[in-house]
């Protein structure tokens, strides 16, 4: 029997070495099938299922991770909350941002940051800072900080520090502190509140569009400004918002000491064609002449509405404005203290104004004219009416409350000036009420009206624009 397989192998050209490694693959290969066969048998489906999904999740988010870091670098997956999850673009921009932010800091990272709060600058005699080092992580875009970071300059140059750091260190100095710390306040005050807090509120949001778009504000490049106007041009926003975010800009560059892109010429012809893009047509208002002011004092100031708040409060604010030639921010800000009544007329103490930059204050002389229209009456008869008289911080004109107990209507406690929403609703049902069509007229139609039957009677117009 051997011989005959030894026979055979030959006849094939095989070993007998060759013959029982042939024999024993076959065999292996045979036994490895069946075992397969058994194991699949006895293992769970569902569990294998569960298995091969998670391996296959895992090996997608691994892909994941290795494209973004492909792109944008292995710093960038760092800043990810959740490096699995970036279905949101905002996430990864601001991951990226931060990332290049984080590379820019190492390379000056002997340079400090003083932050200085400008919303409260001025507030006392000394100011607080925080000082740190650069390296510190910036607030993410979705909290931006109310403040001007006061960045110093490059430190490779040792002729150029920072003018904030050299401060801070003359304020160790006991000669030079009281002098060193006041600086922010005096800043403070070229300024008025309300132009700051627009200054905070439009360079927020130029911080968190710098922050989503990976690019630095502070200081910004001169491309950087230039996109960034542009896109709010194509937004179509007011031509007053347009140069409200450029001056911000301006301002806080300025602040900082840092080079300012918005002196160059580029960003001014931007501005100047994206003005030019929006601006719209101005609809100017109708004065309203003294024959529409008369109807307004024969309607709400007759006999039956002389004991009226509301009434009478139109009567002397519309004469007042009139007589006066006030703005409405003027007329709304009087304060007790601000009026006061002589024999033949009253003086009005403007505090502030429009053309009064330095806040010197100026005076209005009204005359007593003794007619039905007479201005001088309708103020003593509203400030009487109204018991305004014990305190000089009160404002003269303010919102008024309609009590049912008493039948009558009477000043909210709340010391706060009319709004101009309010003061404009009530001058507009005030000529409705006498049939006059008021899309036609506003608030400054009081001044323009004034300032136009001044010159009809021959006043001089630079007389009537002071």
């Amino acid at each position: 029997m051997e011989d005959s397989n030894a026979m055979e192998c030959n006849e094939v050209g095989l070993s007998n070495e060759d013959a029982v490694s042939l024999f024993s693959t076959s065999l292996n290969k045979a036994l490895e099938k069946q075992s397969k066969n058994c194991l699949i048998q006895e293992v769970d489906l569902t569990k294998a299922a569960a298995v091969i999904k998670e391996e296959k999740t895992a090996l997608q988010q691994r892909n994941k991770i290795l494209k973004i870091a492909d792109r944008h670098g292995w710093d960038t997956v760092k800043y990810l909350d959740d490096p699995f999850n970036t279905e949101d673009a905002t996430k990864l921009r601001y991951a990226v941002g931060r990332a290049g932010l984080q590379e820019s800091e190492i390379q000056d990272s002997s340079s400090k940051e003083i932050v200085a709060d400008v919303s409260t600058v001025g507030k006392s005699d000394t100011w607080s800072e925080t000082a740190h080092t650069s390296k510190a992580s910036p607030s993410p875009p979705c909290q931006p900080q109310l403040h001007a970071q006061v960045e110093p300059l490059s430190s490779e140059n040792n002729e150029v520090r920072s003018v904030w750091t050299e401060i801070q260190e003359m304020k160790k100095d006991s000669r030079l502190s009281s002098a060193a710390s006041n600086i922010q306040h005096i800043i403070r005050k070229g300024k008025s509140d309300s132009s700051y807090k627009m200054y905070d509120t439009y360079f927020k949001k130029f911080r968190t569009w710098c922050s989503d778009h990976g690019v630095s504000h502070l200081p910004a490049a001169v491309s950087t400004v230039a996109v960034f106007l542009s896109s709010l041009v194509q937004q179509s926003v007011s031509e007053s918002v347009l140069s409200a975010y450029f001056y911000s800009i301006k301002w806080f560059h300025d602040f900082n000491v840092c080079t300012n892109p918005c002196d160059t010429k580029i960003l001014h012809m931007v501005m100047e064609g994206g003005k030019r893009i929006l601006s719209k047509p101005i609809q100017k208002k109708e004065p309203i002449t003294p024959e529409i002011l008369e109807q307004i004092i024969n309607k709400y100031g007759d006999d039956s509405r002389k004991n009226d708040l509301l009434s009478v409060r139109v009567c002397a604010m519309f004469l007042m404005g009139f007589a006066g030639f006030l703005r409405f921010n003027e007329l709304a800000n009087l304060r007790v203290r601000n009026i006061s009544f002589h024999d033949f007329y009253m003086c009005l103490h403007i505090e502030s104004s429009k053309t009064d930059v330095y806040r010197r204050g100026n005076d209005v002389l009204i005359a007593s004219t003794g007619n039905a229209t007479c201005p001088v009456f309708w103020a003593k008869h509203y400030l009487q009416l109204a018991g305004i008289s014990g305190k000089p911080d009160d404002f003269i004109f303010r919102s008024v409350r309609y009590f049912k107990s008493a039948n009558c209507h009477r000043l909210c406690n709340i010391n706060k000036p009319i709004s101009y929403t309010r003061a404009r609703e009530i001058l507009l049902d005030s000529l409705s009420t006498i049939g006059v069509d008021s899309k036609l007229f506003g608030l400054h139609s009081l001044r323009s009206g004034a300032a136009t039957s001044a010159a009809s009677c021959g006043v001089n117009d630079r007389k009537s624009a002071q």
